[in-house]
């Protein structure tokens, strides 16, 4: 279930507001095969028929379930003519996680007549999902989210109404990131990932368009 409401402050000032609520639940997840697995993904015990497996084998944390509930709040402010403004905020709180924070905030310039400096910044998260934590073979409980932290610089242009060119630099940094380690799904320190993207794009109207992108 998710709500949102928009108040138009100003005609150049907007704010939204909303709520959101998920449960999600794991009733029946158990497997039966020609084989056991083992604590070794790459080994595994055959058996001469099909069988359900045994209980150290099998998911055996359940039922599993999650309960979110999270609201946001994004305020959308042209402060001048060539000037938007654009800040964010989203909190979460899992049931078996506890609390998250999600800031976000952007610039848009027009610094001279169809030329534009865009900066972001946004913090993104990634709870471990029900296979990485519970799984028979690699699952940990200990695991914690990931968070992702993201920097955009970008340099647009329109060069008729229908063109748009626009280049950026991206830098993100990963916390926490989960990733099997020795067999087991593990939250390691650092993934930092940078680089850069170009696009060109046409516009058709009515919805339609060419786009090219080099990443």
């Amino acid at each position: 279930f998710e709500t949102q409401v928009t108040y138009d402050i100003t005609e150049t000032h907007t704010v939204a507001v909303g709520f959101s609520y998920l449960e999600t639940e794991v009733s029946d997840y158990n497997f039966s095969g020609n084989y056991i697995p083992t604590a070794n993904p790459r080994v595994i015990v055959p058996t001469p028929s099909s069988q359900d497996w045994p209980d150290e084998s099998n998911w055996s944390h359940m039922p599993f379930e999650r309960t979110v509930k999270a609201v946001f709040i994004e305020d959308v402010w042209d402060s001048a003519e060539s000037l938007r403004i654009n800040l964010g905020l989203r909190y979460d709180h899992f049931s078996d996680f506890g609390e998250e924070f999600s800031p976000r905030a952007g610039l848009n310039l027009e610094f001279v007549d169809n030329y534009f400096l865009k900066l972001n910044y946004g913090r993104a998260f990634r709870a471990p999902i029900y296979n990485e934590l519970y799984s028979p073979t690699t699952g940990n409980s200990d695991i914690e989210p990931e968070t992702t932290d993201s920097y955009e610089l970008g340099l647009a242009a329109r060069f008729w109404p229908a063109v748009n060119w626009q280049v950026t630099y991206f830098y993100r940094e990963r916390n926490d990131f989960i990733t099997p380690v020795d067999g087991a799904q593990k939250n390691v320190d650092k993934v930092i990932n940078r680089g850069g993207e170009v696009q060109l794009k046409y516009d058709f109207s009515r919805g339609s368009y060419l786009s090219l992108n080099y990443t």
